[in-house]
């Protein structure tokens, strides 16, 4: 559960409900208030003096005020009175209390990718994040490997397919189980609350009844918050969505993560490619952003966050298994991809281009193109001709090599005339270095054609070769 404190003070309980009512909720007499149920949606109230709430619909939930932060975007505010005055005010730690704590090691979903917290995997329609995000459900669910090269600790996975039915989800999952077993801690549901609906009180629920899960994955996150209420700030709805879902994962050590759509226009920082507002990025503990131009196979995901070293990733997708690997570093794959399309300009063209007539062919860059080629003529993999143009090296010739072989009659009654060449290396010589001596086809065996029919075993007439006239008619072969 979601570890909070009890507010012992009625200012705090006071707090509470009107923090309550200011999202919606109704105070409905004496020191309870009304609100929509985080499991059901139906009607739960709140009880300022017994500090708890509960569902009226029938569904029986219930719980403590801590369980409503996230729902109140107040996530995990800890309100504690002193026992003089009775004056709320935030908890505080000091830093010598700080330095001398101990934490556990993050959890990592995804080893040097994905940590425990909320995060925000985000790509343009179609470039295969519901496929990278069920990869990797598998292979945590199996405690395989993810991207092709990656060891992940096994546990329990959530993956909320939200735009998806069943009959799609199966076939999708056996495109990437490749004839494996699917694996039991792999768990699915295509509906779920959105985020007004008491879908945190939900996520947290199952996550206490699973308590080795390693992922949340949420396909997509637009169907778990909801509509935006009319008027309602942006920024302050963005955070407060990742903020609620954030309070979940920090509570339970998992990695939650979201799938949500990058802006059409290109920018420079990778983060101000996420749709909405800078609060989406803002609240969450880790961004990845996948990009992959149409057609492509291969792609890039930039990673940045609070607990991952910034990186960027090449990728390669299989269009057969719907899996994705990965390659290594997304500068060094550019680096020898761009190197390669020069190659081949260079090689189809007649003769030496200019730096300009290379960028304009490969829609590069001017500056970029002409360091390229500064590097690789140093390297010597191209080099310059007349006043600033590039070719490849001329290719140097190879002169051929004569070699002696000794040939060896080999005695078969089947196949009297075939021969054998001495092994390589040898050089055609002996133990003795001794140059042999080949035979001359004079002196091999010949084959000599047969004095009886094949059928009937007579005596072959003149002209016939194999088969007498009885046996097969015809002019002599």
């Amino acid at each position: 559960m979601i570890a909070s404190v009890r507010p012992d003070s009625a200012t705090t309980a006071e707090i509470v409900a009107a923090l309550i009512r200011q999202r919606g909720g109704a105070e409905t007499g004496g020191d309870r208030t009304s609100f929509r149920c985080l499991m059901c949606g139906g009607e739960a109230v709140y009880s300022g003096r017994e500090a708890r709430w509960r569902c009226q619909a029938g569904c029986g939930a219930n719980g403590d005020w801590h369980e409503l932060t996230a729902y109140l975007g107040v996530a995990d505010a800890i309100l504690r009175p002193t026992a003089a005055t009775g004056i709320v005010y935030p908890s505080t730690i000091s830093a010598a209390e700080l330095v001398g704590k101990t934490f556990p090691d993050p959890r990592w979903a995804i080893p040097g990718t994905v940590p425990e917290g909320a995060a925000l995997l985000a790509g343009a329609p179609k470039k295969g994040k519901s496929w990278m995000l069920l990869g990797w459900s598998v292979a945590i669910a199996a405690g395989g490997v993810a991207l092709g090269i990656l060891p992940v600790a096994a546990g329990d996975v959530l993956y909320l397919a939200l735009e998806d039915t069943e009959r799609r989800l199966q076939e999708r999952l056996r495109l990437v189980l490749g004839g494996e077993s699917a694996p039991d801690r792999l768990h699915f549901r295509t509906a779920w609350p959105s985020l007004g609906d008491g879908a945190v009180g939900m996520l947290d629920a199952w996550l206490t009844a699973h308590p080795a899960a390693r992922l949340v994955g949420i396909d997509v996150l637009a169907r778990l918050r909801g509509p935006i209420a009319p008027g309602a700030n942006l920024y302050q709805s963005d955070y407060g969505t990742m903020a609620a879902l954030k309070t979940v994962a920090d509570a339970h050590g998992v990695a939650l993560v979201g799938v949500h759509h990058t802006r059409k226009a290109d920018a420079d920082d990778p983060l101000d490619l996420v749709s909405g507002t800078t609060g989406l990025a803002g609240a969450a503990d880790t961004i990845l952003i996948l990009k992959r131009d149409k057609g492509r196979a291969d792609a890039t995901l930039y990673v940045r966050g609070r607990d991952v070293p910034e990186a960027d990733h090449a990728l390669a997708f299989d269009p057969v298994t719907c899996t994705w690997s990965l390659l290594g570093d997304a500068a060094e794959f550019r680096l020898t991809e761009e190197r390669s399309e020069i190659v081949a300009l260079l090689r189809e063209s007649p003769e030496p281009l200019a730096p300009k007539q290379i960028a304009e062919a490969l829609g590069r860059k001017d500056g970029a193109v002409r360091v390229m080629l500064g590097r690789m003529a140093a390297a010597g993999e191209v080099e310059t001709v007349g006043r600033g143009k590039y070719r490849l090296p001329p290719v140097t010739s190879v002169t051929p090599v004569t070699m002696e072989i000794s040939v060896t009659a080999v005695t078969s009654p089947l196949a009297p005339s075939i021969v054998t060449a001495a092994p390589y290396g040898c050089n055609g010589r002996g133990p003795d270095s001794t140059p042999k001596q080949a035979p001359s086809l004079q002196a091999l065996p010949k084959l000599h054609p047969p004095v009886t029919c094949l059928d009937c075993g007579g005596p072959l007439p003149a002209g016939r070769s194999y088969r007498c006239t009885d046996c097969e008619p015809g002019t002599a072969s």
